[in-house]
């Protein structure tokens, strides 16, 4: 048996930038658990805005030790290790598909949830770029239902009005921490439409959860966690602030601790959206195991890179993903 991390530079289709940093490429890794018959995938998507790169995953996954007893080391070590999360799901996806397969069983029948759907409706992204570019960049995604638009404090309402020119479907905002005056963002939201907001995805930075009250008991808007999801230990509290979360596998470091954290979500009322970083069909495809789990889908990473080494693996049509 093997184990080892393999690199996957990615090219993405368009500059990618949201209100904090811009880029055309990526770099993920795969981690793979190879026995004498089988390969078996994880996908790790280091995100810097949670202190993750390139060099943090490759020595933190030399430092590991040799994994002894598979199931041990998942349930028992594995939580133990001071790694980042998006390895830490990584290395989890990967020995569980591996654990799953040798119990003979499905990966939803391994996690102990329902079987998922063939197929879901998924957003597709937007990224902040120049008014003049949206109307080419929307040609080929008509049939999406949902487009989820990142914007800026500063862009927010030329793109947002250009995209509902040229688009039908239903907008996902997201701001990602881009709005730093709430009277700023208060006056911006006055002016949408909103037959055609689905819902507004973490406006403020983290730390302005009064901003966030605040919002919740004025705003007609479902506001969604995503940066903050992870600032909670409990959905009660994240309750108090939010209306939905964000539920990205890369961020909660587990299939087991997403479940936990959407079971909790739910006894608080809350929505739930599977997301998803900038990954391959690996990555998304193990997020998709989940998706009788959740009311929104964001599972477009793959379809953002031109150079996804398992392209295939996922079916996209007519603004549905899946297999």
């Amino acid at each position: 048996m093997k184990f080892y991390l393999e690199k996957v530079p990615l090219k993405l289709n368009v500059n990618w930038k949201l209100s904090r940093n811009e880029t055309t490429s990526k770099t993920n890794f795969y981690v793979v658990f190879e026995t004498d018959h089988d390969k078996f995938y994880g996908e790790v998507a280091p995100n810097i805005r949670y202190g993750e790169s390139s060099e943090v995953v490759i020595r933190q996954f030399e430092s590991i030790e040799s994994l002894g007893n598979i199931h041990d080391f998942v349930f028992t070590r594995l939580p133990q290790l001071r790694i980042c999360e998006s390895l830490r799901f990584g290395i989890e996806s990967c020995l569980v598909c591996y654990l799953a397969k040798t119990s003979h069983k499905s990966l939803a029948t391994y996690l102990n949830i329902p079987k998922p759907a063939n197929r879901v409706a998924t957003s597709y992204s937007i990224p902040i770029m120049p008014v003049g570019e949206i109307k080419k960049y929307l040609e080929d995604k008509q049939d999406y239902h949902f487009l989820k638009i990142k914007v800026s404090a500063d862009s927010a309402v030329e793109l947002v009005d250009e995209v509902l020119k040229h688009s039908t479907a239903k907008l996902r905002i997201d701001a990602n921490e881009g709005f730093t005056k709430f009277e700023d963002y208060q006056k911006w939201e006055n002016g949408l439409e909103p037959s055609r907001i689905d819902f507004i995805e973490e406006p403020f930075p983290v730390t302005e959860l009064e901003w966030y009250r605040e919002l919740k008991k004025e705003s007609e808007y479902i506001v969604m966690a995503d940066e903050s999801t992870n600032e909670f230990s409990d959905m009660k509290k994240c309750s108090e602030y939010f209306d939905a979360i964000n539920i990205k596998l890369m961020k909660s470091g587990s299939f087991f601790q997403a479940i936990e954290t959407i079971k909790d979500a739910r006894k608080n009322n809350l929505r739930v959206m599977l997301g998803c970083m900038i990954e391959t069909s690996i990555g998304i495809s193990h997020a998709f195991t989940l998706n009788r789990l959740a009311d929104y889908y964001d599972l477009d990473g793959h379809l953002l890179v031109s150079n996804d080494p398992h392209e295939g693996l996922l079916k996209c049509e007519n603004g549905f993903v899946g297999f």
